[in-house]
């Protein structure tokens, strides 16, 4: 018996014995204590019928799966990621050629691998694999590092090459992913989250400077999320935005850079304590200059998403997380502290 099952229960046994309560009194006395009694007992009542629409609230926002936790570390200078920092980050590259790493992903099944569509534009299954695991993408000996290869390349069918609309794809492994401490799926949401003026953070072994060298470790940032308009406005001359479909981000002197495209944008849930893909690198101007990034969002593409996860392996499902009022639930919280001193019946 789960918790909301058993405080229904609960519930149910309360509100009978407070009907047999109000009916049987045969003095004013006992009318009385057992008014009271009865006043005690709505009490509780309510506050475990809060109780209860939380338990569900609770539930119906938990992942659907185990998802996107970060593995705590110090981080050195607050740049470089500590090694399986963050479990769903993979890089991509060309096996043919000693793996050279050109975009980053994320994974969102133990089969599946989200990206950008112009990573993957023009490029055969057969020539590409995905590190995961790994930390130093130059020291594939790393315990926890494994390379595998891709099976299948789903980019978007809608994808616009020129404007960067609909700018997603999914890569289906040859193999499925071991899920553990070290490797494991972010969470996507179910729903649009509004994160204007919010932080979202960028990983990735793209170049650090422009013009420069990719990073060998991963690397974080952290970028501002700005009205997608901005980007409408800022990019009027060489491309079109769509605001439904993408999130526009921004910081002075930090930015994603070249071979960071495809890697994911992830928001920290404060309710959840899970990093939810809000939107994965997409096109932006000279890295850290004057010009926003343009991001591909990913909840207007989550039925995509699902129907090709479904399509090409029927047996895998991503793990999805519906973020909660954190005001709600610190209400609720301190609404549940009171609960214990209604449980004293002495009247």
């Amino acid at each position: 018996m789960n918790l909301h099952t058993f405080l229904d229960s609960l519930l149910a046994q309360l509100c009978i014995q407070t009907f047999e309560s109000s009916i049987n009194l045969s003095n004013t006395l006992q009318a009385q204590r057992s008014f009271g009694r009865t006043m005690k007992c709505l009490q509780i009542t309510f506050f475990l019928f809060t109780l209860s629409v939380f338990c569900r609230s609770v539930q119906s926002t938990n992942p659907t799966c185990e998802c996107g936790w970060r593995n705590r570390a110090r981080i050195i200078g607050g740049k470089e990621t500590c090694k399986n920092e963050f479990p769903w980050m993979v890089a991509i590259g060309d096996i043919k050629n000693n793996f050279s790493q050109f975009c980053g992903g994320s994974i969102i099944t133990p089969w599946h691998i989200l990206t950008a569509a112009h990573c993957t534009e023009g490029k055969d299954s057969d020539d590409i694999g995905v590190i995961i695991g790994g930390h130093d993408i130059t020291n594939l000996g790393e315990d926890t590092s494994e390379l595998i290869t891709i099976e299948q390349i789903v980019e978007h069918e809608d994808y616009d090459e020129i404007k960067f609309i609909n700018d997603i794809a999914i890569l289906v492994t040859s193999e499925q992913i071991f899920l553990n401490k070290n490797v494991g799926p972010v969470c996507l949401p179910n729903k649009r989250i509004n994160l204007v003026d919010q932080y979202v953070k960028v990983t990735g072994w793209g170049l650090t400077t422009h013009p420069g060298k990719p990073s060998s470790v991963l690397r974080q940032v952290n970028l501002k999320v700005i009205p997608i308009d901005q980007c409408k406005k800022d990019w009027s001359d060489i491309s079109e935005t769509d605001p439904p479909t993408q999130l526009c981000t921004f910081r002075k002197n930090k930015d994603s850079c070249f071979q960071d495209s495809g890697g994911p944008l992830v928001w920290l849930d404060p309710d959840t304590n899970r990093f939810i893909q809000v939107a994965l690198v997409s096109y932006g101007g000279k890295c850290g200059g004057s010009r926003p990034a343009v991001n591909t969002a990913v909840f207007p593409f989550l039925e995509w998403i699902n129907a090709h996860v479904e399509e090409t392996k029927p047996e895998a499902h991503v793990c999805m997380v519906e973020p909660i009022s954190s005001q709600h639930q610190t209400q609720t919280g301190q609404d549940l502290s009171d609960i214990y001193s209604l449980f004293d019946t002495d009247s």
